[in-house]
């Protein structure tokens, strides 16, 4: 039997994959109590939501998972394609969810310890093979120097209305520190400064490593939000 949610939350049939039930989301938090009340019955795995740090949803159950940060600057859009950076394809799914594994360990789902560390490492990996197979609007892999069929990071990009949103970007660890994802950043501008003024990026205040990384860039922190989780009572 499918369940309609309450108005003001939507269905995540993507998460639900690797949660074991179904998956919420809430966009309004004037819809939380009637969301919980609801969810509560029906076996909802998970609710999650995303709102300014005035909002506190802790008396209804919600954790306080982490606060995103956004960071945005402007693309050069004279910039030139750095060596050793080339478009993606689709056989670079593997080796970009190898990546993903191994890189993304501050997101909010390995933040949660309700969630299993396995489920948060699969949902990171789709994610990451979707948007390599279609999804992004433009995938850049930076490739190593020495090995040119070696993959060592991977930018993955939507574009919205004159903003190059980074979905998500990784360098592998083994990799990290000899300018991967500096590339990676001067090939955003390079691929997407002629249609968009703007770029995007999203992050956890935790993860100091990539707030310097775009504040190096020139980036500006531009927007900060604080993530919630409704998991069922153990």
């Amino acid at each position: 039997m499918v369940f309609k949610p309450p108005q003001g939350v939507s269905d995540q049939p993507f998460d639900a994959q690797f949660l074991d039930g179904p998956v919420w989301r809430l966009e309004d938090p004037r819809a939380a109590v009637e969301a919980v009340a609801t969810a509560r019955p029906i076996g909802i795995q998970l609710i999650h939501g995303r709102f300014d740090g005035s909002v506190d949803l802790s008396g209804l159950g919600f954790r306080r998972i982490e606060t995103l940060v956004t960071y945005e600057g402007p693309l050069d859009p004279t910039a030139e394609m750095p060596a050793h950076v080339r478009p993606g394809a689709a056989n670079d799914a593997d080796a970009c969810r190898e990546i993903a594994a191994a890189a993304f360990t501050h997101d909010r789902w390995h933040a949660d310890p309700k969630i299993p560390d396995r489920a948060a490492v699969a949902i990171k990996g789709a994610w990451v093979e979707n948007d390599v197979r279609g999804r992004a609007d433009r995938v850049l892999i930076a490739t190593d120097p020495e090995e040119p069929r070696r993959v060592q990071g991977f930018l993955l990009v939507l574009e919205r209305r004159g903003v190059a949103v980074i979905d998500l970007i990784a360098v592998a660890p083994r990799a990290q520190g000899h300018g991967g994802g500096k590339r990676l950043m001067q090939a955003l501008s390079a691929e997407c400064g002629g249609r968009c003024a703007l770029g995007r990026a999203g992050t956890q205040e935790t993860n100091l490593t990539a707030i310097r990384f775009y504040e190096r860039s020139g980036w500006r922190l531009a927007d900060r939000k604080v993530t919630w989780h409704w998991t069922p009572p153990d």
